[in-house]
């Protein structure tokens, strides 16, 4: 049996960078729940303040 390790080595080049696209995609994703989170808690904290006040 021949192995073909120019290929594995092409194929493991392939996955090792589909990970990294995909846990940037992840990371990217989860800051913008987070930012969406964030922006949320800020208006109904704001909305307190102003229900409040008056």
């Amino acid at each position: 049996m021949d192995f073909d390790f120019h290929r594995i080595d092409k194929d493991f080049k392939k996955i090792n960078t589909n990970i990294r696209v995909y846990s940037d995609l992840l990371i990217e994703k989860s800051l913008d729940v987070w930012n969406i989170k964030t922006k949320v808690g800020l208006f109904f904290f704001s909305l307190d303040i102003a229900v409040l006040e008056t």
